[in-house]
């Protein structure tokens, strides 16, 4: 992907708008692994017990194993590492993936 993007001025693509961004650090991970607990179980807690309780930043939420972000969006791979298959996570669940890492840096930075 570095090789493809290393001419890309990802400005340019829009990467850089709507708060999307490469999780380049272990603080940005634990924030985003966090969001995708939450938004996983959340809503559940709230309903079944009245309130929900803090997720633990070091376990993987969501079944995915997040690398990039936007305001709405967490993009992820299998935390089993069986493919580079990018998952698409959104509100509460998955909700659609691209069949490769290739194919999500084609979709979405047009490269």
């Amino acid at each position: 992907m570095t090789a493809r993007l290393r001419d890309t001025d990802l400005q340019s693509t829009g990467c850089g708008f709507g708060g999307a961004d490469f999780i380049s650090d272990i603080e940005t991970f634990w924030s985003v692994n966090v969001r995708v607990g939450e938004q996983q179980w959340g809503d559940y807690e709230r309903a079944i017990i009245g309130k929900t309780h803090p997720k633990d930043k070091n376990r993987l939420w969501g079944e995915i194993l997040p690398f990039f972000f936007n305001d709405h969006d967490v993009f992820g791979f299998s935390p089993d590492g069986s493919s580079d298959r990018v998952y698409v996570w959104s509100v509460h669940t998955i909700v659609g993936s691209y069949p490769s890492l290739s194919a999500f840096t084609e979709a979405y930075f047009h490269a």
